[in-house]
């Protein structure tokens, strides 16, 4: 175990043009971390990756710990809770086995798998809960061939139970479909969702599971209606069984007469499944469901198509197509409904979007344009300015107050690039910020402990009134009087005081 800091800013609240309280939105590109980071816990406090190792970042603090494996072959994280437990892999390929690192441990708890699905399939941890109760992923069936929805369960003991879920026995024209799997869950851990792909590996649609008070699992199929079909071509319905059609005493000449009708009826059969088959062929056949799909409150889920991006009502069933999102994927979604983009899919560095609930008639926005549009926006550690910040696919807290993203390589050298947007118009970092050198303002007197600053005074309309530099005390009655906004610079930090002179 190794641990990293890292500086980040520390900002205050500034104001609008209408003197009111504005936050602020903070964006750091540490430059020192071990791994980009993927995903974030419900309460915006750490934020987690891989790359060889498993990275924890405390983004309080600031201080990163990374996780070695002894046997050196690397691990994965794919979601993190409140408390900074990861769940992830043991390993990087795909046969490693299922795990839970807590916080502070030296070694990851290995999940088990059902007995019914048979020894030595791949299972892989995709979400979990905020508080670690339930964590959503899947298992290979040994036995039927195919990737199943799984479900750990924390016990009172402190171990994990399990819990397969139900899935479609067919796809859309009655084969097995190659996998169901899940890749996340409500933070209550109620709903989970997850994508079935079907039997050619090339149409997917989302999947949607509803826990019941009684325990059971539903689920509903979604975005079937967004399949471009052919002109004319049908369902054909199942493949048709043998044994369903030829039922005669074997030899007989109406066994052989079985058997001859049954050869035609799948040469039809045939025909019309490739005819329909070929929706699969449509970029529009592919449907993206990310780790970060649904919202915390489990009311919204986002997908998408090369063609469009959608929000969808968990409770009404209802799509709402985002216009001018083609080309855009749907990254993650926030309690409001606010949902985070990134294009173009192909690209290795990819910009992010935001498309604020309700504006979907207005597509998607710049992710850094409306950030500055909305708050203050303060560059910290790594970023100087919206052009070398890029989320990527984003994750975002249920409140919409964190974002974790990373991208391709903006510099050279670097094999990745992780930045991290918080909004909260207080402190973003606690780490090498000397709280007794920080301004203050007492009875009117604003007090510089070191060096100097730059200082703002503003009216109540929003007027400036005065802009200097200050060092030591300086009394700011001699500026102003009644209701002021003071905003003062020192360096990195930035502090705003309201008050009256």
């Amino acid at each position: 175990m190794k641990k990293h800091l890292l500086v980040f800013s520390m900002v205050m609240a500034a104001m609008t043009a209408n003197a009111q309280t504005r936050q602020v939105a903070t964006i750091s590109t540490p430059t020192t971390l071990q791994a980009p980071l993927y995903c974030v816990s419900a309460n915006g406090k750490y934020a987690a990756g891989d790359f060889g190792a498993v990275s924890l970042l405390d983004l309080e603090t600031g201080e990163e710990t990374v996780f070695y494996d002894a046997a050196n072959e690397g691990s994965s994280a794919k979601g993190v809770t409140n408390d900074g437990t990861i769940v992830g892999q043991f390993g990087v390929d795909l046969s490693a086995p299922g795990a839970v690192l807590k916080k502070g441990a030296d070694s990851w708890t290995i999940l088990p798998v059902p007995e019914e699905v048979g020894e030595g399939g791949e299972f892989c941890p995709q979400g979990v809960t905020p508080d670690g109760k339930y964590i959503a992923g899947y298992c290979y069936d040994m036995n039927k061939g195919m990737y199943v929805p799984l479900m750990w369960n924390l016990q009172d003991d402190g171990s994990y139970g399990t819990e397969l879920l139900p899935y479609p026995e067919t796809d859309l024209w009655g084969m097995q479909p190659q996998m169901t799997v899940l890749y996340g869950l409500s933070n209550d851990g109620t709903k989970a969702y997850g994508k079935m792909v079907d039997f050619t590996g090339f149409c997917t649609l989302g999947i949607l599971y509803t826990k019941g008070e009684d325990g059971t699992w539903t689920y509903r199929l979604l975005g079937e209606d967004w399949l471009i079909k052919n002109e004319g071509a049908e369902n054909p319905g199942p493949q048709p069984q043998m044994e369903d059609y030829v039922t005669a005493e074997p030899g007989t000449d109406e066994y052989w007469q079985q058997v001859q009708d049954f050869d035609f009826l799948m040469m039809d059969w045939n025909i019309a499944a490739e005819a329909y088959a070929k929706i699969s062929t449509s970029p529009s056949s592919q449907i993206q469901v990310n780790q970060n799909s649904m919202s915390g409150n489990g009311k919204w889920m986002v997908m998408a198509t090369p063609d469009a991006a959608r929000r969808y009502n968990v409770e009404d069933g209802t799509f709402v197509e985002i216009s001018g999102s083609a080309g855009q994927t749907a990254c993650s979604v926030t309690d409001n409904g606010d949902v985070m983009m990134a294009s173009p899919l192909a690209a290795p560095f990819r910009s992010s979007y935001i498309c604020p609930a309700g504006t979907e008639s207005n597509g998607p926005q710049d992710f850094v344009g409306w950030l500055e549009t909305n708050y203050e926006v303060t560059y910290a550690e790594g970023t100087e300015d919206g052009s070398t910040m890029g989320l990527g696919t984003c994750c975002v807290t249920p409140d919409g107050k964190t974002f974790v993203g990373w991208n391709a390589p903006m510099q050279p050298n670097l094999y990745y690039v992780s930045s991290i947007v918080r909004i909260d118009g207080t402190t973003t970092s606690i780490m090498n910020i000397d709280k007794t050198k920080e301004p203050t303002i007492e009875g009117g007197v604003l007090y510089i402990p070191e060096g100097t600053a730059d200082v703002s005074i503003y009216e109540a309309g929003g007027s400036l009134i005065a802009a200097f530099t200050a060092e030591g005390s300086t009394d700011l009655s001699s500026y102003a009087k009644g209701i002021v906004v003071v905003k003062v610079n020192v360096g990195k930090l930035t502090k705003t005081f309201k008050l009256t002179l």
